[in-house]
Order: structure tokens, then C-alpha cells, then sequence
């Protein structure tokens, strides 16, 4: 495996310990941010949790109750008018952080007929994007950001799950989707 310019801390919740491969989570992430051009030195935050844990955070950082399969925490640091970490010099850079649900993964992977790691990949992406700046409250923003994720699965996993036609990378100019959250840090 090659160096990359993106740091990834993974942290996993004692009954996933064995759900994912964390070198596999962390390449993923790194392909993901690559894709998109995030600046280099960047930091993503990864905790995969159990149910519990998710739907704890998610009515803490977002008032929304029960769980999710996937939740976004763009940094304190991350300017949402730039779109990207502000200071890119400093050796925090942070992005953000993901927090992943293990068992909505492995139900929603039986449900789509994918692999877990394939949903999870799938998952993984679709929170970058948000981490990032991308959302899908408005239709046309749904419509990119899905074409944003075929393509990048089409080359860590190598097939779209949405079936879109793979777009370009880009950086949109909506924030905030349903679950992202502008502050919050896990702790």
C-alpha cells in the first residue's frame, strides 16, 4: 500500500472489532478524499459503533431520534464558505469525523444485495462527501451527490450502487444535510 497525504484514525466499538478490516476502512476513506481533491495532511475520524452509540449521537448532535447508518461531523476547522479546512498549513487539518453503524451496515448490505464491505464502502463515501460539503436536501444536490459516489465506488469497489453515470469531481455549494452536523466532536 502506498503513502498517502491523508491521515485516518479509526476507532471500533469492542463487539464490531471484527465487522471491517480497518486497513480496508482506512483506504477507502484515503481513495475517497483523493477522489475529491481534499487538500493534503488532511485528518479523518472514524468510529464504528454499535446502534446504541449512533443513536446516541445522532439526538445529541442533530436532535434526530433513533439510529442511522452513517453520520458526518465536518471539523471545527472546516470552512464551510471554502470548502475545505481552514489553515491547510497546520499539522491538525482535520475534516471531520464518520460514525458508523456496523449493524445497519450488515442489514442494509443484506437488504441491497452487497457485500457489507461494499455497503460500507458505500457508506463511507457518501459520508466524505458530506464531510466535504456535498448534501442531497434539494433533488439536484441528490442527483450529484450520488454520480459523485457511483464514481468513486466504481474505483474502490468496482461497480456504482445507484446505477448513476459517474461525474467529475466537484465541490458543491449546498451544506448540511440531514446527517451532518456542524459542530460536535466524539469524544
Amino acid at each position: 500500500m502506498s503513502s498517502s497525504p491523508y491521515r485516518v484514525s479509526i476507532l471500533v466499538e469492542e463487539p464490531h472489532r471484527k465487522a471491517l478490516s480497518r486497513r480496508w476502512v482506512r483506504e477507502v476513506i484515503r481513495r475517497a478524499l483523493g477522489a475529491e481533491g481534499a487538500p493534503p495532511g488532511g485528518r479523518v475520524e472514524v468510529l464504528i459503533a454499535g446502534d446504541e452509540t449512533v443513536s446516541s449521537l445522532n439526538a445529541q448532535f442533530l436532535g434526530e431520534q433513533g439510529t442511522t447508518d452513517v453520520l458526518s461531523f465536518p471539523a471545527e476547522a472546516f470552512d464551510l464558505e471554502d470548502d475545505w479546512p481552514k489553515d491547510e498549513g497546520t499539522a491538525r487539518g482535520d475534516i471531520g469525523q464518520l460514525v458508523l453503524s456496523a449493524p445497519m451496515t450488515a442489514a442494509q448490505a443484506e437488504a441491497n444485495g452487497l457485500s457489507v464491505e461494499e455497503e460500507a464502502a458505500h457508506l463511507l463515501v457518501h459520508g466524505i462527501l458530506h464531510l466535504l460539503g456535498h448534501d442531497h436536501v434539494l433533488s439536484d444536490d441528490e442527483e450529484t451527490m450520488r454520480a459523485r459516489e457511483d464514481a468513486i465506488l466504481l474505483d474502490i469497489i468496482g461497480r456504482p450502487v445507484h446505477g448513476t453515470e459517474p461525474m467529475a469531481p466537484s465541490h458543491a455549494d449546498g451544506h448540511g444535510a440531514e446527517t451532518t452536523a456542524s459542530t460536535g466532536r466524539m469524544s
